[in-house]
C-alpha cells in the first residue's frame, strides 16, 4: 500500500478510547494522518496542454466541466476539451495579451479582456468572434458575466468599469468614480449589484441594472487587489496589500470585519459556496481560512515557498487549492486544513479552477502549459467518512443511558477511519461509506459504530 501502518503510543491509545475524546479532529490524529501520506501525488493524474507561445495568465473552467478555456501573454485564448485535452479553438485577433477570461453559465460563449484595451466575446462552438467591446481607454484586467447571461463587466486601468449587453455587445453603462485604476470586479449572484475593486484604496458597489453608485467601501490603507461577492448576496470581501482582507456587509457597505494576520500582500481571496469561511491566499506564502461570520481565523495553510498567486475553493466546500510561484499548487482539506497533495511539475503557477464537479484541477503557468490534474473518485471520501462518523457519535450522544462501552467504540472508529484513509489505495473506502450510511439510514447506530470498526479493521489497520 502506498500509506504504512500506524504505530499507536501508550499514550496516544489512551486518549483514543477515552469517552470523551474531542469530536474535533486534534492535532494528535492530523500528526499521525499527515505521517501515513507516502506518496502526495498517487490519487492525481496530471496533463499537460501545450500550445501557448507564452505564460498563461488565467483560465476558465466550463460550467459543463466540458471545455476549458486559457489566456495568454501570446494574444490568444485557446478552448481546450477537458476530457482530453485537445485543442478546439485558437481566439485570435487581440494585440496585446488576453489577461482575464470568463465563459457564460450557459456555456454557450467566452469573454476575453486584454491590454489591447478591448474585450471579444467569441462562441464557444464554433470559436468564432461575435463582438469586439471598445471603448476603454486603457487595459482592461479583469472581465465577469452575469449569471443570467445578460451582461458583461469590464474593469480598467482607465479608472472606470463598463456594462455590456452580453448578446450584442452594445455599451449600456459607464461606472465613473474611481479616482485610480480599477483591477478587480465581481458580479453579485442575484444580478443586482457590481463591485469594483481600485488602486484608490476603495472598492465600490453599483446598481447593475442603472449603473448608479450604491456605496463606497472605505477602510483599506493601500491598492485593493481582489474582491469577491458571497453566494448568498450578503456580505463583499475584499484583499489588500495592507496584508488584510476586510468582510463588507452588502446591503450598507459598512465593514463586518478585518482580517489581519498575513505578514504580506493578499492577492486572492474566495467565499465559499455554503458562504460559512473564506479563504485568502497571500505573498507571505501562506493562505487563510477564516469564519465568514465571526471574521475568526480558522487555520493557517502553510508549506509554500514563495507567493501564492491564486486561491480556490470546490463546490461542494470540501477541499481549497492554493497556486504558488514555488512551482506547486497545493490541495488542502477545508474542514481541517490538513494538506492533501502536491501537484508538481510547473513553473511559477498564476492561476487555478477547480471543476464544478470537483474531478479535476487546472492550473496555468509562466511555463506556457496548463495542466487537467484529475482527482481520482476516491481522494477526498477520506472527509466525508470523517464527517459521518462525527455524526453518528453526535447522535449517540443524545441517546439516554447510552452505554459508554459503544461510545468508546465509537471513538475507535472515528480515529481508525482517519488512520485508514491515510492509506493512498482509496478504492475500498466506498464500500466502507455505504455500510455506515446504511446503518444510519436504518437509525442503527449502535450497528454503525460496529461498521465503522469492521471496515477498518478489513483495510487492515491496528491490529483487531
Amino acid at each position: 500500500r502506498g500509506g504504512r501502518l500506524i504505530e499507536y503510543s501508550d499514550a496516544e491509545l489512551q486518549k483514543l478510547l477515552e469517552p470523551d475524546f474531542p469530536l474535533e479532529l486534534t492535532h494528535i490524529i492530523d500528526r499521525m494522518a499527515q505521517k501515513t501520506f507516502t506518496d502526495p501525488h498517487a490519487t492525481i493524474i496530471s496533463q499537460t496542454l501545450r500550445g501557448h507561445t507564452a505564460p498563461i495568465t488565467s483560465i476558465a473552467i466550463s460550467p459543463n466541466n466540458q471545455f476549458i478555456v486559457t489566456g495568454s501573454d501570446d494574444k490568444t485564448a485557446r478552448i481546450w476539451d477537458a476530457t482530453t485535452g485537445t485543442l478546439l479553438y485558437t481566439l485570435e485577433g487581440h494585440t496585446n495579451r488576453p489577461y482575464s477570461v470568463a465563459i457564460s453559465s450557459d456555456n454557450q460563449f467566452v469573454v476575453t479582456g486584454s491590454w489591447d484595451n478591448t474585450a471579444r466575446i467569441w462562441s464557444t462552438t464554433t470559436g468564432a468572434l461575435l463582438h469586439i467591446l471598445e471603448g476603454h481607454a486603457d487595459q482592461i484586467w479583469l472581465v465577469a458575466i452575469s449569471s443570467d447571461n445578460q451582461f458583461i463587466v469590464t474593469a480598467s486601468f482607465d479608472n472606470t468599469a463598463r456594462i455590456w449587453d452580453a448578446t450584442t455587445g452594445v455599451l449600456l453603462h459607464i461606472l465613473e468614480g474611481h479616482r485610480s485604476k480599477i483591477n478587480s470586479v465581481a458580479i453579485s449572484p442575484d444580478n443586482l449589484f457590481i463591485v469594483t475593486g481600485s488602486w484608490d484604496y476603495t472598492a465600490r458597489m453599483w446598481n447593475a441594472t442603472t449603473g448608479a453608485l450604491l456605496h463606497t467601501l472605505t477602510g483599506h490603507t493601500w491598492i485593493i487587489t481582489s474582491v469577491a461577492i458571497s453566494p448568498n448576496n450578503r456580505f463583499i470581501v475584499t484583499g489588500s496589500p495592507d496584508n488584510t482582507a476586510r468582510i463588507w456587509d452588502a446591503a450598507d457597505g459598512k465593514v463586518r470585519h478585518i482580517l489581519s494576520g498575513h505578514e504580506d500582500t493578499i492577492n486572492s481571496v474566495a467565499i465559499s459556496p455554503d458562504n460559512q469561511f473564506i479563504v485568502t491566499g497571500s505573498w507571505d506564502h501562506t493562505a487563510r481560512i477564516w469564519n465568514a461570520t465571526t471574521g475568526a481565523l480558522l487555520h493557517i495553510l502553510e508549506g509554500h515557498t514563495n507567493k501564492i498567486w491564486s486561491v480556490a475553493i470546490s463546490s461542494d466546500n470540501q477541499f481549497i487549492v492554493t497556486a504558488s510561484f514555488d512551482n506547486t499548487a497545493r490541495i488542502w482539506d477545508a474542514t481541517t486544513g490538513v494538506l492533501l497533495h502536491i501537484l508538481e511539475g510547473h513553473t511559477a503557477i498564476t492561476s487555478v479552477a477547480i471543476s464544478p464537479d470537483n474531478r479535476f484541477i487546472v492550473t496555468g503557468s509562466y511555463d506556457r502549459t496548463a495542466r487537467i490534474w484529475r482527482i481520482k473518485e476516491d481522494l477526498l471520501t477520506t472527509a466525508e467518512l470523517i464527517k459521518n462518523a462525527a455524526i453518528l457519535r453526535d447522535r449517540a450522544k443524545k441517546i439516554p443511558y447510552f452505554p459508554p462501552i459503544q461510545m468508546q467504540k465509537i471513538n475507535k472508529g472515528i480515529y481508525l477511519l482517519k488512520a485508514a484513509g491515510a492509506d493512498t489505495n482509496l478504492g475500498r473506502t466506498k464500500a466502507i461509506y455505504q455500510r455506515i450510511e446504511d446503518a444510519f439510514k436504518q437509525g442503527r447506530t449502535e450497528a454503525a459504530g460496529e461498521a465503522m470498526i469492521a471496515s477498518a479493521a478489513d483495510i487492515g489497520f491496528f491490529g483487531m
